[in-house]
């Protein structure tokens, strides 16, 4: 065999061992099931004083919003039109994982795995991994709080425990495509830095889109965008495979003593 013929060898092997040890979907689905989803669902137990002002604060928030949902309706029915229906539409379809807001994290993921580019297919890992768990949230809450929709006709206090659906009359509260807008959003916010100008204020406007069309009340998106900012907090900011820790222990030594510093990343 000639040298030309070996070395044309040895360099497809060694491009078949870099797709071989170059995490791809399999691996990424493994981690989400295996680590990342067990870790999200007992990540309330870990919560210190602080974790849980959070949620108090979002619970408050949310009740706040149920007493003006009402009053939010009235204004988004008087301020419908041609034009505010289109640019409702289109918002609606950066929300829906199976349009264009879905294709969005679909083609990052893809651009990163096909090209090599590790980062960028964690970063697109990340926003559908924050997109699903959202949306597991949401569509448990659904089941349970059996909310009305808006446009049922029976008032933004109509529940039926335990009797809700995802998609049907009763799957109002909360709003899963808000929910998906503000994980992404969230996710890109720490992977990217800088794009939250962009991706909140887009996120905002699928949640809008959802109080025009009159599938959610005020409370639902509010819910929807708290879930979703929190999960894409939580996911965009655990340390991936070959990433740093976000907490780091650097040991140092000085004349007359030493000891042993703690860097956070956040």
């Amino acid at each position: 065999m000639s040298r030309r013929c070996l070395a044309a060898l040895a360099a497809g092997l060694a491009v078949l061992a870099a797709g071989a040890v170059r995490a791809g979907p399999g691996d990424d689905a493994a981690r989400l099931l295996r680590t990342d989803l067990p870790a999200y669902a007992t990540a309330p137990a870990g919560w210190d004083a602080r974790g849980w002002a959070g949620a108090a604060a979002a619970g408050i928030a949310v009740a706040g919003a149920y007493l003006l949902d009402d009053a939010a309706r009235d204004r988004a029915a008087g301020r419908r039109g041609a034009g505010a229906d289109r640019l409702a539409s289109a918002a609606e379809t950066l929300g829906d994982p199976l349009g264009l807001g879905g294709a969005a994290v679909a083609a990052t993921y893809l651009a990163g795995w096909l090209g090599g580019r590790d980062r960028l297919r964690e970063t697109g890992f990340r926003m559908a991994e924050a997109g699903l768990l959202t949306a597991a949230v949401s569509a448990a809450a659904k089941g349970v709080f059996g909310r009305a929709r808006p446009d049922v006709g029976e008032g933004h206090a109509s529940f039926r425990w335990f009797g809700g659906s995802l998609t049907g009359d009763r799957g109002s509260l909360p709003s899963q495509h808000t929910g998906f807008a503000f994980s992404v959003a969230a996710v890109l916010a720490v992977r990217v830095p800088g794009s939250g100008w962009a991706g909140f204020p887009l996120a905002t406007a699928v949640g809008w889109s959802r109080l025009h069309d009159d599938e959610h009340w005020l409370s639902d998106v509010v819910a929807g965008a708290l879930l979703g900012t929190a999960t894409g907090l939580w996911v965009g900011r655990r340390p991936g495979p070959g990433e740093r820790s976000a907490v780091t222990w650097l040991p140092w030594v000085a004349p007359g003593g030493g000891g042993v510093a703690v860097r956070g990343r956040f």
